[in-house]
């Protein structure tokens, strides 16, 4: 049972890694693109890129959702099994 919760525990903190890496991602995308249209230097690809960064922060919550509830689940596991 405590190997279960440590493996899971792990699986989150990879995944809420990955999660990082989507969320900084759309992050840019959109602030990028949104800087660019502020400042006049948009071309007729900028609202597809901010629609993307868009979808990136959508999929981004998704992941950080299952990774907290895999940290939460592993770290009760090895709680109560240890």
């Amino acid at each position: 049972m405590e190997i279960i919760g440590f493996l899971l525990m792990l699986f989150g903190g990879l995944n809420m890694a990955w999660f990082l890496l989507w969320f900084l991602m759309g992050w840019s995308s959109t602030v990028g693109a949104k800087l660019s249209k502020k400042v006049g230097t948009d071309n007729d690809h900028t609202d597809e890129y901010i629609q993307l960064g868009e979808k990136f922060k959508k999929e981004a919550f998704r992941k950080f959702t299952i990774s907290t509830t895999m940290l939460i689940v592993g770290s009760l596991l090895t709680h109560f099994a240890g």
